[in-house]
């Protein structure tokens, strides 16, 4: 009778060394694919996103033109023309926006609700104190400024608060031909115009969280609403007529 046994049960052994390695090595195979794999479908989601929420902005300039004899929601020189424009577009974009003009928690809940999540600080503040500023990622094309290209003769419009007609007219949807190949809003801060479409420079950081923002498909694209509503991601250089279609 043989009396030696094996310690170990029958058909239990465990593994080598060599197995341990294989497996570990084809794991870190799978992570080399995966996660880039992931970061792209992350970022391809950011992109998405960003582009349904500068939609949400073009829609609420063609409410607003619908209301207010064909005008287009743009900016001025000065904070309370800038200040004018976001009101009005939270009044087109949300259901229940409130007296916007005097609450900017509101505002900036419905207009910092719709922002572009590739941003860095993912937020840019307009204004000159936290109690009278409201948050955006977006920046207005130069050319819907009321002053651009504009003199203070013919047609002009009375300030909210009445009196003297001091200012001229907005800019009109009919003044463009072609509202599908204007740029209404860009990814940016302050006003989008000719000398940032083709400006190198503000590729890099810091700079183009100030002025606009390239930081989609590896820094070199930005979402784009145009005056029809219609989106695009748009790379680096910016067509100038996209601008301005009288540019040269």
């Amino acid at each position: 009778m043989n009396s030696h046994r094996s310690q170990y049960p029958i058909g239990s052994r465990a593994f080598t060394l060599i197995e341990l390695l294989t497996v570990i090595a084809i794991i870190g195979i799978l992570a080399a694919i995966i996660i880039p794999t992931v970061s792209t479908v992350r970022q391809s989601a950011q992109s998405a996103r960003a582009l349904s929420n500068v939609k949400q902005i073009g829609l609420g300039n063609l409410l607003y033109a619908q209301d207010n004899r064909n005008g287009v929601l743009g900016e001025g020189w000065s904070w309370a023309d800038t200040n004018h424009l976001w009101n009005n577009m939270a009044r087109y974009i949300s259901k229940d926006p409130g007296n916007t003009n005097s609450d900017k928690t509101r505002l900036n809940a419905v207009i910092g609700g719709l922002v572009d999540p590739r941003v860095p600080e993912n937020l840019q503040r307009y204004g000159s104190s936290p109690t009278d500023s409201f948050l955006t990622t977006w920046s207005c094309n130069y050319i819907m400024n009321v002053m651009n290209g504009r003199s203070n003769q013919g047609l002009v419009e009375n300030r909210p608060s009445g009196g003297a007609p001091s200012y001229p007219r907005k800019r009109i949807m009919s003044e463009f031909p072609d509202p599908s190949r204007v740029i209404y809003m860009v990814g940016g801060s302050y006003q989008f115009n000719l000398t940032d479409a083709a400006n190198e420079a503000l590729l890099a950081e810091p700079t183009a969280r100030q002025r606009i923002f390239y930081y989609h498909s590896n820094k070199r694209a930005t979402p784009v609403v145009f005056l029809d509503a219609h989106t695009q991601m748009l790379k680096f250089p910016i067509d100038p007529k996209l601008i301005n279609p009288n540019a040269p």
